[in-house]
């Protein structure tokens, strides 16, 4: 009987390991379903969270939805004395270029696309960049004598502004500054008596809208207070 047990053992050998093979088989092939549909479920999650998320952003804001930003408070600045008082000065609205007419808070990449200006989303200025500088200027030139507004009829001294820049520079992704330039006219009884451009720079705190924010308001403080200098040189008493 020997001689028949062992091809028989041969013989058991292989149909027993067929079996481990297709179990094997059979394992590797469940795994494989489930992970494939886990795959799926989360590749459609994934899909589904993207177009939401690109929805969201190509969906404009709510006017309510932007912050809104002025200068703040102005500094107090003395009234001028009974004798140092010197002639009323015509202050007339603040012109400005059509890029500059709204109250978009622009920027600008420097270092990329110096040429082009480009709106904060989240962002707003609460009116418009000329009508924020004029109350600032007029509040400074109250300090040496009347302002009046363009719509009186006192003749005298003019000062008429031009704004020519009013945004942030953004020179690398980690630096920026506001900048603020104006050209000023100076006239008396209409005759041409001083013109002058003015220009400032602040740098910013940060690269985003705060930042921004507060670096045209120095650099508009100071464009200002030289302006204000300058004006204070050529208006005398009549």
């Amino acid at each position: 009987m020997k001689p028949l047990l062992t091809p028989l053992r041969q013989v058991a050998t292989p149909l027993y390991s067929l079996k481990q093979i297709k179990f094997a088989i059979n394992l590797i092939a469940a795994c494989a379903y489930f992970i494939r549909r886990k795959l799926i479920f989360w590749l459609k999650f994934g899909l589904i969270f993207s177009v939401a998320a690109l929805y969201g952003c190509a969906t404009p804001q709510a006017p309510g939805a932007k912050a809104v930003y002025d200068f703040g408070a102005a500094m107090a600045t003395p009234a001028a004395s009974a004798t140092a008082q010197r002639a009323a000065l015509i202050l007339g609205d603040i012109e400005s270029s059509a890029a500059l007419e709204g109250t978009a808070l622009l920027y600008r990449l420097t270092y990329a696309e110096a040429q082009q200006l480009r709106p904060y989303t989240l962002a707003r200025w609460s009116m418009p960049p000329a009508q924020l500088l004029r109350l600032r200027l007029r509040d400074a030139l109250s300090s040496r004598g009347p302002v009046l507004g363009s719509a009186d009829t006192a003749t005298g001294w003019l000062l008429k502004v031009e704004l020519d820049e009013f945004s942030q520079w953004v020179d690398a992704p980690a630096a920026s500054a506001g900048v603020v330039r104006l050209q000023a006219t100076l006239l008396r009884q209409g005759q041409l008596v001083a013109q002058r451009s003015f220009s400032a720079r602040q740098a910013a705190p940060s690269t985003d809208a705060v930042g921004a924010v507060r670096a045209l308001t120095a650099a508009s403080d100071d464009a200002v207070a030289q302006i204000n200098t300058w004006v204070s040189a050529h208006v005398r008493a009549p």
